[in-house]
C-alpha cells in the first residue's frame, strides 16, 4: 500500500499482567511513555513478546485501544492479529482499523501445516477484512510454518501486504527477502542478535523485544547505522547480544524484571509462562550490572 513506511526501531511491546491475570493497564501506559520518551520509531503490539496469542480476543482489543490512545499518533502502532482461530484474526483486524492503528501484522496460521495455498488464502481474506497495511509475521520456531522466499513473493502480490517482520533467525533467508522483494516492500528484522548486520544488509529497521528495557541503546544503534559509524555500531551490537543472552530465559519474564530494575512498574507475565525466581532475578541483576556501566545505564536498588 503506497504511502505507508516503517523504519527504525519498533518496540515489540510487553504486556504487563497483575498477579490475578488481568492486564496491568497503568504499567503498560508507563512502558509506552518510557518508549516514547526515548524516541523509538514505532510499536509492535500483541506479538510474541506482547503475548497476544495467549489472550482472549476482548483482552487483545482492550490492549490495542490503550496503546493506540497512549501513543496518540506520535509513532506508528502495528497491531498483531494472528490467532489460532482465523475468524478471530479477521475480527481483530477490523477492530484495529476502527481504533486508528497504523497497520496490522499477522502470524502465519500455526500448529497445523496447511501449506502455501492455504496461507496465501488466509492473508488474502485478511486483506479483504481491512484497508490497513499488513505485515507478515514470520516466526517459524513458534508457528511451525516458515515463509520462504517463494511464499513471500506470492504474499507480496496481495493488495495491502506491504512488508514482513522476520523472526526466523535465518540471516540467509532474510537476505533472500531483500534480494527478491518488490520495490517498496518493507523487510523488518525481528532478531535482536544480528540487528546491526541486518541494517547493513538493507532492512528498514528492527522490531525488538529488548528495546522494551533499553530503548536508548537500540535507537543509538540505529543512529550509528544511519551515520555509517560502523565500528561504533558493531560495538553496540555486542552489547545488544550480551543483553539478549541474559534476558532470554524464562521467556519474556526477564524483560519485565529488567524494566523493574530500571525503575518502572512493569507487571508480570501471563500463564502459561512463569515469573522468575528470586535467584534468577538476582542473577539477572548481577549480569546486567556487568554489562551496563559503560552505557551509562543504572539499575535501581
Amino acid at each position: 500500500m503506497a504511502g505507508f513506511s516503517l523504519n527504525g526501531i519498533v518496540t515489540a511491546l510487553v504486556t504487563p499482567f497483575s498477579s490475578s491475570g488481568e492486564v496491568d493497564e497503568e504499567s503498560l501506559r508507563e512502558v509506552v511513555r518510557f518508549q516514547l520518551k526515548n524516541k523509538v520509531h514505532g510499536f509492535f503490539a500483541l506479538g510474541t513478546t506482547g503475548m497476544g496469542p495467549a489472550m482472549q480476543t476482548d483482552q487483545r482489543k482492550r490492549i490495542a485501544e490503550l496503546i493506540v490512545a497512549e501513543t496518540d499518533r506520535h509513532v506508528p502502532v502495528i497491531v498483531q492479529v494472528g490467532a489460532s482461530d482465523p475468524v478471530a484474526s479477521l475480527e481483530l483486524a477490523t477492530h484495529a482499523e476502527k481504533i486508528g492503528a497504523s497497520a496490522i501484522a499477522s502470524l502465519t496460521p500455526f500448529y497445523y501445516h496447511p501449506g502455501e495455498t492455504a496461507m496465501v488464502d488466509y492473508f488474502s481474506k485478511l486483506a479483504k477484512a481491512t484497508a490497513l497495511p499488513i505485515f507478515i509475521y514470520n516466526i517459524p520456531s513458534n508457528t511451525g510454518n516458515n515463509v520462504n522466499v517463494n511464499l513471500l513473493l506470492k504474499l507480496s502480490k496481495i493488495r495491502n501486504v506491504v512488508g514482513i517482520k522476520d523472526s526466523s533467525g535465518d540471516f540467509s533467508q532474510l537476505v533472500g527477502y531483500l534480494r527478491a522483494a518488490p520495490e517498496g516492500f518493507s523487510v523488518m528484522n525481528g532478531t535482536d542478535l544480528y540487528l546491526f548486520s541486518a541494517l547493513c544488509a538493507g532492512v528498514k529497521g528492527g522490531v525488538s523485544a529488548s528495546a522494551n528495557v533499553f530503548p536508548e541503546l537500540f535507537v543509538g544503534l540505529y543512529e550509528t547505522y544511519r551515520k555509517r559509524e560502523l565500528d561504533e555500531g558493531a560495538a553496540l551490537q555486542m552489547k545488544v547480544h550480551a543483553i539478549r543472552t541474559v534476558t532470554s530465559e524464562p521467556p519474556i519474564a526477564p524483560l519485565l524484571e529488567a524494566l523493574r530494575l530500571r525503575g518502572l512498574r512493569s507487571g508480570l507475565v501471563k500463564e502459561p509462562l512463569r515469573s522468575m525466581t528470586p535467584a534468577e532475578t538476582q542473577n539477572l541483576r548481577d549480569s546486567l550490572s556487568r554489562i551496563l556501566p559503560d552505557l551509562n545505564f543504572r539499575l535501581v536498588h
